[in-house]
């Protein structure tokens, strides 16, 4: 994504999103996690906000940084699930300990269940992380 046409990239991202949500049928009682890594965690939160059909039962947000527009103006999050994971390794030269730390505070000024986990690691996702979120 470029800043060129940024917010029609968005808008584009989050319709395919949902066209491709849409497409696979899934009954709205299974329970889903959805996994952001890095600046997929961005586009995790911009499709929470913006989804009109995707309610994941867990969202768990990995190495990355929400997307500025959030801090500007809380985002609606209407049949999300409250319950965020919060995931940093910890010696990611990528994402600080800071910006986890404020991402925390922000998510749960916003009425989020927020649990953060400090991971052996740097900027990698790796299954054991996420298996007990699952």
């Amino acid at each position: 994504m470029t800043r060129d046409e940024r917010q029609q990239d968005i808008t584009d991202q989050i319709s395919y999103l949902e066209s491709w949500w849409a497409s696979l049928g899934i009954s709205p009682e299974t329970k889903v996690t959805l996994v952001g890594f890095s600046q997929g965690v961005a586009t995790a939160c911009r499709w929470l906000s913006g989804s009109r059909l995707f309610r994941p039962s867990r969202v768990i947000l990995h190495s990355g940084t929400i997307p500025p527009e959030w801090l500007s103006k809380a985002p609606k999050l209407l049949g999300t699930s409250k319950n965020f994971v919060l995931i940093r390794g910890d010696i990611d030269p990528i994402y600080p300990t800071e910006s986890h730390s404020e991402a925390a505070t922000f998510l749960s000024s916003i009425g989020l269940n927020v649990e953060t986990i400090e991971v052996q690691g740097s900027h990698k996702i790796k299954t054991e992380h996420l298996t007990p979120y699952l």
